[in-house]
């Protein structure tokens, strides 16, 4: 493929105001609201460097893709969770659920097994990073 002229490393070396951390964003007030006042930031960054284009008329876009961003993981997700570690009754949970779903593949299943293995490790320190992330159900 080659090399980019101007890959996401050299963007974030030179603070292109376009390139926004995540975590700028998604802390919450003590309400759950966005913060606005770093939706602003970034919007008064954008403007300064002249990137919000001819007459500021990509401001609203942005300050809509920023919110969105924002409260990505406010939202509560239907989940269920297994604190005996035994994946195959998961899997089996997931089996009877998905029986009028697409059926998947041996090789489907197989995925996700070497999938949930190798995130094992990310997860929990994934839930401690967003404590507003929530489960709808719980075991």
């Amino acid at each position: 493929m080659g090399t980019m002229k101007r890959t996401v490393t050299k963007r974030i070396e030179a603070a292109d105001p376009l390139i926004v951390p995540l975590s700028d964003i998604v802390a919450a007030t003590s309400d759950g609201q966005t913060d606005l006042h770093a939706v602003e930031r970034i919007i008064q960054a954008l403007r300064e460097h002249g990137r919000l284009g001819k007459g500021n008329q990509k401001e609203v876009e942005y300050r809509q893709r920023l919110q969105r961003a924002a409260n990505m993981l406010r939202r509560e997700a239907l989940c269920e969770e297994f604190t005996d570690d035994q994946e195959e009754h998961a899997f089996e949970l997931f089996s009877r659920l998905n029986k009028g779903g697409t059926s998947l593949s041996t090789g489907d299943v197989a995925a996700a097994r070497l999938a949930s293995a190798a995130t094992r490790k990310i997860v929990e320190p994934m839930r401690l990073w967003s404590p507003n992330a929530k489960c709808a159900l719980s075991a």
